[in-house]
């Protein structure tokens, strides 16, 4: 099987790697202190960027998920604390599953500001009683007059600030109908919306972007924000993570390359009791391992 880019992935890898060292890695600890910069989310946004996986009629590029996978690890690459490479996971992923199922006036809606890096798209699942146990959350909507009320909690959901500050919301998965996985719904949640508080988790790592609890008091959402079908919700967030995970996967391949080559550069340069490191083959056997796994990976 053949495993290599076509010339045309390889231009694209080529020149994003050129553009990133230039635009992301040089702000690593700007990012890592202050979050995102957000000349930065506009700047790359006139390159579609936070769109390659919409359709063209909202702003998107409509390329395929190798070429998303290849960004995401160039992104990764630049800047290895992960955090522009979450944000682009997310827009891409979650951007995609509202393209696919979203109605034309939801989708004409929010995904042009997503697209041109004005507004956030998040994903909030995860609740204080479980995290990958989707099929059992608790976080409800019932229907009154023409809107949902929703009640509830998540936890460790990521972009709650960013949403806060630039506008937008997350793809909210509700209970709508009976137990397990048949009973739940994707709903449109903009942040800002009446009764919803957020708290922000100080966690460890990947701080530019921030992870943080989501709390709805009654919060009332148009049905018009309902992805999709009622009740269909956990088919579409299955489909969500499912790319989301590849563009996860390829993140940490560029996070890892670029590691790797800062361990690399350290071992040919620093020298202990006369001999360079790379000359010692305790070290020098590892490193081409760790090559070969990244390679295989």
């Amino acid at each position: 099987m053949d495993f290599e880019f076509s010339d045309e992935e390889k231009i694209f890898q080529e020149n994003l790697r050129d553009y990133f060292s230039k635009s992301l890695r040089p702000r690593l600890r700007e990012i890592d202190e202050k979050g995102i910069p957000k000349d930065f989310i506009l700047d790359a946004s006139k390159i579609g960027l936070w769109s390659l996986t919409f359709s063209e009629d909202v702003g998107g590029q409509r390329a395929s998920f190798t070429l998303a996978s290849i960004a995401a690890e160039e992104i990764a690459r630049a800047d290895f604390t992960m955090a522009t490479a979450v944000f682009f996971l997310l827009e891409n992923s979650w951007g995609y599953v509202l393209d696919k199922y979203g109605s034309e006036e939801l989708r004409k809606e929010v995904l042009p500001k997503v697209a041109s890096g004005e507004n956030f798209l998040g994903i909030a699942s995860t609740e204080p009683s479980g995290g990958s146990d989707v099929a059992n959350l608790k976080t409800s909507a019932k229907k009154e007059e023409g809107k949902y009320v929703i009640n509830g909690e998540k936890a460790y959901i990521s972009g709650v600030m960013e949403a806060k500050e630039m506008g937008g919301g997350h793809l909210t998965l509700v209970r709508t109908g009976g137990k397990g996985h048949k009973g739940i719904s994707m709903i449109y949640v903009p942040i800002n919306s009446e009764g919803i508080t957020v708290s922000r988790i100080e966690n460890m790592g990947r701080m530019g972007i921030s992870t943080g609890i989501i709390k709805y008091d009654n919060v009332r959402i148009d049905e018009k924000f309902l992805v999709g079908e009622e009740n269909k919700g956990f088919y579409y967030a299955m489909d969500g993570f499912n790319h989301a995970r590849v563009l996860v996967a390829s993140a940490c391949i560029g996070s890892a390359e670029a590691i790797l080559e800062e361990g690399l550069k350290y071992i040919k340069e620093r020298e202990a009791f006369g001999v360079k490191l790379k000359d010692l083959q305790s070290i020098a056997f590892e490193a081409a391992e760790l090559y070969t796994k990244l390679e295989m990976a």
